[in-house]
């Protein structure tokens, strides 16, 4: 029974504190809101100035790659001194801080220039509370919805880089009666991403305030503005899929090289290798936005590649064409290249090249049967074989400039993406 005295104690006595303090706030609110205007600016004297810190929390945010309008959620942290809002604690039961409706005092219009919505009035529709103390100060952090513009810069793609620009200022006050500063008194505090929502698609690079001073042709006083600048990079790989034609039609190309000249597999390669990199390039077309700004580097190079490789495709049909029987013998020139230190560096069979001296006419036109036709047919095959050689020797420096042309350029293009 004794301990059910004290249980309704305690819980009379914490009601009675509670009433007390809901009946000093209550008599401080009618106190101070009795005639308040909060139609006009919060200043005793028409000359002063209101002196408005404002910063900006990150919270999350979203960039529509059509429209390239980003939506994000931030924190609007704006502090001020109303001088109708001052009150001695002693008064009040030692009262130093209260909370007042944003509807029922003077806010400022902050209004993000750059906006994407029908009104640009931040604090149009605010559904937290003021915080006020007893020397008037007045603290305010809204989350608010956003929607404004960026610009994507698309030559990196898939990793695109946007940047956007949330410029704030007073709709109709000048610097004499608004003076717009940094919350917490740098720009490095008034841009803060602490409590930014990790994204899976976009990370943030980088997060700015900036203070602008500017005067308009309407009016001689200068407007205070805040832009702050948001560089974000969108977090997507896709090495994989846009490596993988680049390295089989590279791989392909190659082995066409391996293949002997008179190999008809040898154009084929070479063929399915240029089909390979353009079925590349039209899914690399289709996925990328169909307005999208600036051409990625990526795609370029995937153009540059394809020509590339219709180059080499054609310098193989030159090579098969080059290595079919003449009737020509090869210059004198040419073969001392391929029988010397050339031959030997490009790993080519021992020529056998034929100058056909006095002891071998002598042989072939020995009498015996079909001997002069034996003797035609010997130095056709001879040419022939000059001529093979030649393309041989032309196809193996056609794959080493491939090769030098795939490890120099594939690799840096291909891995950032």
């Amino acid at each position: 029974m004794a301990a059910s005295r004290t249980l309704l104690f305690a819980v009379g006595a914490s009601l009675l504190i509670s009433a007390g303090c809901v009946l000093k706030e209550k008599r401080l609110h009618a106190d101070l809101l009795a005639g308040y205007n909060r139609q006009t600016r919060p200043v005793l004297n028409e000359s002063d100035t209101v002196h408005l810190q404002m910063g900006l929390g990150l919270i999350d945010f979203t960039i529509d790659p059509v429209s390239d309008v980003m939506e994000s959620l931030v924190w609007v942290r704006a502090m001020w001194v109303d001088e109708y809002l001052r009150w001695e604690p002693s008064e009040y039961e030692g009262l130093t801080k209260s909370f007042f409706n944003p509807n029922q005092i003077w806010m400022p219009d902050i209004c993000l220039y750059n906006g994407w919505d029908a009104s640009c009035h931040v604090m149009a529709k605010l559904s937290s509370n003021a915080i006020v103390d007893s020397k008037g100060g007045v603290l305010i952090v809204p989350p608010v919805r956003l929607s404004h513009r960026c610009e994507l810069d698309r030559t990196n793609w898939p990793r695109d880089v946007a940047s956007c620009r949330l410029k704030f200022g007073s709709w109709t006050y000048d610097g004499n009666r608004l003076n717009v500063s940094y919350y917490g008194g740098s720009a490095a505090a008034a841009a803060d991403i602490s409590d930014l929502v990790q994204s899976s698609e976009w990370e943030v690079a980088n997060f700015t305030a900036e203070r602008e001073v500017k005067y308009y042709d309407c009016c001689p006083e200068a407007y205070h503005s805040i832009t702050f600048m948001i560089t974000a990079r969108r977090n997507e790989h896709r090495t994989a899929e846009l490596s993988v034609p680049i390295v089989c039609s590279s791989v392909l190309m190659l082995l066409s090289f391996l293949i002997p000249v008179q190999s008809p597999q040898k154009l084929t390669f070479c063929w399915v290798s240029v089909l390979i990199t353009v079925l590349g390039l039209f899914n690399m077309f289709s996925r990328m936005p169909s307005d999208a700004h600036g051409t990625a580097s990526i795609a370029s190079f995937y153009v540059v590649f394809v020509v590339l490789l219709l180059v080499f495709t054609l310098l193989e049909v030159l090579v098969v064409l080059l290595s079919r029987p003449r009737s020509t013998p090869l210059p004198r020139c040419l073969r001392a290249c391929l029988s010397g230190l050339v031959g030997r560096l490009l790993c080519l069979d021992t020529p056998l090249f034929h100058d056909y001296s006095q002891e071998d006419n002598e042989m072939l036109d020995a009498p015996h049967e079909n001997g002069g036709e034996m003797k035609h047919m010997v130095k056709d095959i001879g040419k022939t074989y000059e001529w093979a050689l030649l393309a041989g020797a032309a196809d193996r420096l056609c794959g080493l400039a491939f090769l030098l042309i795939v490890a120099v350029s594939v690799p840096p293009s291909i891995t950032w993406a």
